[in-house]
């Protein structure tokens, strides 16, 4: 990045940073001025770069970021920071200075700094130039305010919440109304819409404690798992497939997912659930052993990112997969940019490029693998399908003990397979036929090999052949240009290789003295065959029945062998050789320099460093540390994911940048309830179901997204300061599952294998199908797969996060894209004409106003206006009797107008679909009050 695009980048992130002050703070002068809220932005934005943390990139060995590096004497012997002294400190003469070969900073570098901010710095140093640790790396303070309504909070929340209203001379918005309050709780938690029925049960309950009630049994569903599942899922960088390069499918990457939903739907604590993701194969179960199977899957969160599989460097490979990891840990737990400081210290914050080498290290004693998964129903499923293999060859073996009572108990004729005397099969002895000689396939084709065999007198005979098969190649047995057995050759062993090579009786035959044709034939392969065996009986009696028996028992075992349970596969990580790295210089694994123990961030250490075994990876002393509110990063791990929940429901963070609270991030807007929130979360034992139950049953949660206060939108027009509800667009996911769900059809089944979609290399053909695929799939959104380089386009228009990196905040676009979908997409259509399908085939509804009134209690969860009635009844005859015009038939033919009558129905039904479709495009649909 030039200098230029850098200072570009830092005055955008400076006007976002400020916005997040509150118009009562910005007016507020006699406010002594704080470090973190006012000057550590200003400086981080215009000063950092050259005067921060990176000691590589520090010019003038000027560092502003700290109080020691800006009250030093530099080489000219000024200080940059005089305590008390504005006059005397050299920062404010530089950022005065008319002459812009002197003016920091620099004029090709960006914008000066401004007549408010230069004396806001000038007040500061007045004040005695006071830094303090970065907010986030504070521990957590705060105090309840005092405020003067007492009935409207509901909790200490509200009071955090009201307390900065009644400072800005703002009162909050009155509650939202029931049927709002019920679709926004449906919506927030299940990411579904609630049927009429489910509405007008919470309507009917007037009983005290209704809403609390139905927060608590939202709660309690499994699809707020799918719902918040899917929050979790954008930070963790969830997809089907590597990405990148050769994009090839990640086919148990869904057992992870399945994990995040089951975990949120359990409630798991937190600490758990990120203890879980980073070391669940090193942790014990202590008081969760139900998890024992649970937590080995969650570690497939390191395995499931963006990988560059082409990379021909192993050693490189490895450093980009360990940055990708380090990167992800950093955003989704501690909303740092950790991987900045991969090639250098941090620009910004105080984060080293030896504490980057010190982490890097824990994930270079780790590997990734995928890993055999015997979950419980695996075992139960394997332990039934033992029961009757054994059973089966139990009869097996009763059976041979008959067959050694009929056979003659001379010799048999045994022949090797190779030994044919004509045939156009391979041989082989050194992979499939080691050290036994096998006969094979040389590939696709008709395969023969045949055998001249010496009869020394007549009888009847059993022909025996042994082979090994892991899949069936059925063939067949010709006897001097008979065919006896034209199901030959068909069993299962278990495998290709001489360890699974089994005895066959394959048919009887009456044979004459002397020479006989044997052939065997297969297409257009064939089995492993080792061994033919010919066996004269000597008892005939019941041979026949034998021999059916016997050939029944081995179908019903080839039958069941492909039945077998597999066992689960997951992707998983384990560790590996433990050690230390050496610092990779500039980044490149060519260039290295000190070797550094691995361990923690120093900065964000409260106390001592946890001590690391020398024989493991460390990460169990990670996963502990980053929540570890007294002498680790609990204290900001709270607050991170709080902000996430907080997101969630309101649409918009405490903190505006929630993978990003170090220096360049934006403010919180309300930090003293930010740590009371996540001091809420520690108290609680990390229970995020409580967390979310406390935000629902808040007042600040339950306001109306209609204010009609007039100071309101003058003082705080982006709503910072929560004075009403906004209104938030449905995510994609929501979008299309809401679509299916109000025509009856959605399939709420939980969890579960992907569909099957071409991911590596798709043909035209390919991308076709996988379209198909999803149109026609009628799960619920978070169970289609996420192709990273081709996801589904229906999500990307409605801003699906990109899967290559963590995502903390998805893009909130308004395109024309987005509404030319709703009204061409096949989804849309399809769905639409589902949901006309449902209001007129259902016999409650009489009238076409009645089946009007279930649309919008459908679509909307309220009924609807008589002036909304009378426009939909206007547009479905406006509509139906411009279709009928264009399909009229004029003839007298009785069958034209059986055919008439046909299509007049056919034409309401279109009438009906349009109007569902209109309905469904409508800003009430696809957005929340």
């Amino acid at each position: 990045m030039t200098t230029v695009e850098h200072w570009m980048r830092s005055s955008i992130l400076a006007i976002v940073i400020a916005a997040t002050c509150s118009a009562a703070d910005a007016a507020d002068v006699s406010k002594s001025v704080d470090y973190n809220r006012d000057i550590a932005p200003l400086l981080a934005d215009r000063c950092f770069a050259c005067h921060g943390p990176d000691a590589s990139a520090r010019e003038a060995d000027l560092r502003l970021d700290t109080a020691q590096g800006a009250e030093a004497s530099l080489e000219s012997g000024v200080r940059a920071i005089v305590p008390h002294d504005p006059g005397s400190s050299e920062l404010i003469a530089r950022i005065e200075q008319s002459d812009p070969n002197l003016r920091m900073p620099p004029a090709e570098a960006g914008q000066a700094f401004a007549d408010e901010e230069i004396a806001l710095l000038k007040r500061w140093i007045a004040e005695g130039a006071s830094y303090r640790n970065h907010w986030s790396f504070e521990p957590l303070h705060f105090q309840i305010p005092e405020v003067e309504n007492k009935s409207w909070p509901a909790s200490g929340m509200d009071r955090f919440v009201l307390a900065r209203l009644e400072a800005a001379g703002l009162t909050p918005a009155p509650e939202a109304d029931r049927r709002t309050l019920v679709r926004r709780a449906y919506f927030g938690l299940l990411g579904l819409p609630p049927t009429p029925k489910q509405v007008q049960s919470f309507l009917n309950d007037t009983r005290p404690g209704a809403y609390e009630r139905l927060v608590d049994q939202l709660l309690d569903l499994p699809h707020f798992g799918e719902r918040w599942g899917r929050h979790w899922l954008d930070v963790a960088r969830y997809g089907d497939s590597n990405g990148g390069d050769e994009n090839h499918a990640y086919p148990h990457a869904w057992r992870y997912r399945d994990y995040v939903i089951r975990a949120i739907n359990d409630d798991v604590p937190y600490d758990r659930f990120v203890a879980e993701q980073l070391a669940g194969d090193l942790i014990g179960d202590g008081d969760f052993p139900e998890r024992s199977t649970e937590k080995l899957i969650g570690s497939g969160f390191l395995a499931i990112g963006m990988k560059i599989l082409a990379e021909q460097d192993e050693v490189k490979k490895r450093a980009d997969m360990v940055d990708e990891q380090l990167d992800t840990i950093g955003k989704a737990f501690l909303g740092l940019t950790i991987a900045c400081a991969r090639c250098h210290d941090h620009k910004f914050d105080p984060i080293s490029n030896e504490d980057y080498y010190a982490l890097a290290g824990i994930l270079h004693s780790t590997e990734q693998r995928e890993q055999s998964l015997e979950t419980p129903q695996f075992r139960d499923a394997k332990s039934e399908y033992d029961r009757k293999v054994s059973e089966i060859h139990k009869q097996l073996q009763a059976a041979g003990e008959r067959w050694a009572s009929m056979l003659d108990g001379a010799a048999p004729i045994v022949l090797e397979a190779e030994a044919f005397a004509r045939g156009n099969v391979i041989v082989d002895t050194s992979n499939y036929g080691k050290q036994i000689g096998v006969i094979s396939d040389p590939g696709k084709q008709e395969n023969f090999a045949e055998y001249d065999v010496e009869i020394p007198f007549a009888g009847r005979f059993v022909v025996e052949l042994r082979y090994a098969a892991s899949d069936s190649r059925p063939g067949r047995i010709v006897v001097d240009g008979e065919e006896v057995n034209e199901q030959a050759i068909q069993h299962v062993t278990g495998s290709w290789t001489p360890d699974s090579q089994t005895w066959f009786r394959e048919c009887l035959v009456e044979l004459d003295e002397g020479i006989h044709t044997l052939r065997i034939e297969s297409e257009p392969y064939m089995s492993h065959i080792d061994k033919l065996r010919i066996t004269r009986a000597q008892n005939t009696n019941g041979f026949q029945a034998l021999y059916n028996t016997e050939q029944s028992l081995y179908a019903s075992l080839s039958e069941l062998r492909q039945q077998r349970p597999e066992t689960p596969k997951m992707m998983a990580v384990a560790d590996g050789h433990v050690r230390n790295v050496r610092v990779h210089r500039r980044g490149s694994h060519l260039d290295l320099g000190e070797e550094v123990p691995r361990g923690m961030l120093q900065t964000v250490a409260i106390h001592a460093q946890p001590k690391l075994p020398s024989d493991k990876s460390g990460r169990v002393q990670l996963a502990r540390w980053l929540t570890d509110a007294d002498e680790g990063a609990g204290a900001l791990a709270a607050r991170v994911i709080v902000n996430r929940l907080w997101q969630g429901h309101f649409g918009q963070g405490l903190i505006d940048s929630p993978n990003n609270m170090g220096t360049m991030g934006a403010r919180p807007t309300h930090p003293q309830l930010l740590d009371y929130l996540a001091q809420r979360l520690i108290d609680e034992q990390w229970s995020m179901k409580r967390l979310h139950r406390l935000i629902l049953l808040s007042k600040t949660y339950r306001m109306a997204s209609v204010h009609t206060d007039p100071q309101a939108q003058r003082i705080d027009p982006e709503n910072r300061l929560l004075w009403r509800r906004k209104r938030q667009r449905l995510e994609a996911e929501a979008i299309r599952d809401a679509l299916i769900h109000v025509t009856d059809r959605l399939d709420t089944t939980i969890g579960g294998a992907n569909l099957m979609v071409t991911t590596s290399n798709p043909s035209a053909a390919d991308l076709r199908e996988n379209q198909r695929i999803y149109e026609d799939s009628l799960r619920r959104t978070i169970y289609l797969p996420v192709v990273r380089t081709n996801v589904y386009d229906f999500l990307t228009l409605f801003d699906f996060p990109n899967a290559a990196t963590s995502v903390g905040r998805r893009a909130k676009t308004t395109v024309p894209t987005q509404a030319l979908l709703m009204m061409n997409n096949p989804v849309v259509i399809k769905q639409a004409g589902q949901l006309a399908r449902r209001v007129m085939a259902d016999p409650k509804l009489v009238d076409d106003p009645q089946r009007i009134d279930r649309l919008y209690e459908l679509l909307y969860a309220r009924p609807p206006g008589q002036a909304e009635i009378d426009s939909a009844l206007e547009f479905l005859s406006l509509y139906l009797a411009t279709i009928q015009r264009s399909t009229a038939d004029e003839s007298d033919d009785p069958e034209a107008h059986a055919a008439e009558s046909e299509r007049s129905e056919s034409n309401r039904r279109r009438a009906w679909t349009a109007l569902c479709q209109t309905l469904v495009m409508s800003h009430e649909f696809v957005y929340i009050n």
